[in-house]
């Protein structure tokens, strides 16, 4: 049961992952498009949150792949307590998990600062969304969610 469940626990971080990839790498190249931009400050923040979003986004993929790939060849770690003291598997769940999180607030970052390129009402309402959603997941991630 944990063996099944830790692969495709794996198998869904790398699939959220590389879909909020492909999204923050869509939204970079929008971005990069804008030619008559006003506010050249917030573009210049929303490329390097957007950037960042999708490199960490991209790690956060290939760890939870590498993690998936290396339980799937080890059958034997039924146990926790072996699949616990694995450090390629422990590294591959943080790496993942921690690079998905990163990722995670930097677009919530880059919406939040893409609509003051369209003017100050709706930049103060995505950046206050945006700040809503951020202190909900990190609520949820230090007090809901405990992975011990």
């Amino acid at each position: 049961m944990l063996y099944e469940a830790a692969i495709e626990i794996q198998k869904h971080f790398a699939f959220i992952s590389a879909l909020l990839c492909g999204f923050s790498i869509t939204f970079l190249i929008g971005l990069l498009q804008l030619k008559k931009v006003e506010v050249k400050r917030t573009l210049r923040w929303c490329l390097i949150s957007t950037t960042s979003a999708s490199f960490a986004l991209l790690i956060s993929t290939f760890a939870s792949l590498g993690g998936a790939i290396w339980l799937s060849e080890r059958p034997q770690l039924v146990t926790a307590q072996t699949a616990i003291k694995s450090p390629e598997l422990s590294g591959a769940y943080s790496w993942g998990l921690i690079s998905l999180y990163i990722g995670l607030f930097a677009l919530i970052l880059t919406i939040g600062l893409s609509g003051r390129l369209h003017s100050k009402f709706v930049g103060r309402m995505t950046m206050s969304i945006a700040l809503i959603s951020f202190i909900l997941i990190l609520f949820f991630w230090l007090f809901v969610v405990r992975i011990d």
